[in-house]
Order: structure tokens, then sequence, then C-alpha cells
């Protein structure tokens, strides 16, 4: 008897034990070399190993060639040379690292500078920023109101001072 490494399976032949693993899809199984594995790490280490697969460490996916592999679909930071696995998590990168601090979180768009980052907010019509505070608003409402009240503040330091200086 013939078992399954995966799920203990007994299987009276080499082709039965094959077809169980090959059909369960589960089990890890390669199916260019037709082979079942104990676990997944298993068959990534196979896919990692062998000169046959072009394997990707990055996403941990197998591809038809290497085009494939290397294509664009590779999110890529040019300033660290690191690879990720999504475009989510590049951005996540952009958002998080100190290097890139001339990044729209809103539009998801980097910038050589902090100046051309700058620049953006202030040119964009859909972005809500205070130059003041350095802060984003939700809406162009919200940041009229937050800019009225630094011309409160600042028209009451002012009374404040002007009345000190009276007395």
């Amino acid at each position: 008897m013939l078992y399954c490494g995966y799920c203990g399976r007994g299987c009276q032949t080499e082709g039965g034990l094959a077809r169980h693993q090959r059909d369960k899809k589960d089990h890890p199984y390669c199916n260019a070399c037709e082979r079942g594995f104990v676990s997944r790490a298993a068959l990534h280490q196979h896919y990692r190993d062998s000169a046959e697969h072009v394997y990707c460490t990055t996403c941990e996916r197998v591809f038809a060639t290497e085009h494939y592999r290397d294509n664009a679909a590779h999110p890529y930071c040019t300033e660290c040379e690191r690879v990720f696995v999504s475009h989510s998590a590049l951005h996540q990168h952009y958002r998080d690292s100190e290097v890139h601090s001339a990044y729209c979180t809103d539009c998801s768009r980097l910038f050589s500078s902090d100046h051309g980052l700058k620049r953006h907010y202030r040119d964009s019509a859909v972005h809500s920023y205070c130059f003041d505070c350095e802060r984003h608003f939700a809406s162009k409402a919200a940041l009229r109101k937050h800019s009225c009240s630094f011309v409160q503040v600042d028209d009451l330091a002012d009374a404040f001072h002007a009345a000190l200086q009276i007395e």
C-alpha cells in the first residue's frame, strides 16, 4: 500500500497515488513534473531548486517563461531596488518609508522631491491640503473651515497682544 504524504490516504498503485495527488486541489503538486509533495514548503523548494521551473521567490509562483516572471506585474521600487508582491505592498512601502517622503497617499504617486509633491498638492484640484500645518482634509469645505480657524486664532492673538500693550 502506498500513502499520500500530504493527507495519509492509501492507494494500491503508484498511478493511483499520482492521480489522487494531482486531482486534489488542496494537495501540493507539480504539474510539470507530475510529482506530489508532503507540504507546500516542499513544493516551493522543488520549484526553487529545479532548473526546469521559472520561479519567482517574491510571489512564490511558477511562470511559463522568464519574460512573465520579469515583467511589470512585479512592482519594483527603483530607489531601493526591491521587488514587491503587489502594487498595494509597493504603495505601503512608499507610505512607510522615510526615503520616499515625497509620496502622495491620495493618488499613489511618487515625486522626486518634496517640492514636487507640494507643487502637486497646490496645483491639483482634487487635493485639500493646508500648507501651514501640512495636513490633508477630506474636502475643500473642511479645508476652508480649518483655514478660517487660523484667521480667527490669529485675530484673537493680535487683539490679545494689542490689549496687553494698551495696559
